[in-house]
């Protein structure tokens, strides 16, 4: 967000996933796995509001990521048409590009 939504916040990605979940005909996802229904089954904490409880690593941000990116503008599977990767592609950014 800092990089490329400063302006537009909700622009954002999403950084949060629901990756395991014991699956009942009623569940379902309704953003890839970033959120699921019923809500209740974001409550994790003992309080009923949502904790962290865990770390998802997600390495997207390799050497090899402007041709994975042009790939999936390409494809167009992911949400908004791939919107997100035509921005690695459009940024020469060195927080992401430099030598080494």
């Amino acid at each position: 967000m800092r990089v490329y939504n400063r302006n537009t916040p909700h622009h954002s990605p999403a950084l949060n996933k629901v990756p395991v979940v014991w699956w009942r005909w009623t569940y379902r996802y309704t953003s890839s796995m970033h959120d699921i229904r019923p809500r209740r089954l974001h409550r994790v904490g003992n309080d009923g509001r949502p904790a962290i409880t865990g770390a998802l690593f997600h390495f997207k941000f390799l050497a090899s990521l402007q041709d994975k990116a042009r790939e999936e503008m390409h494809r167009k599977e992911h949400y908004n048409a791939s919107a997100e990767y035509r921005k690695y592609v459009d940024t020469h950014d060195p927080i992401f590009y430099c030598e080494g």
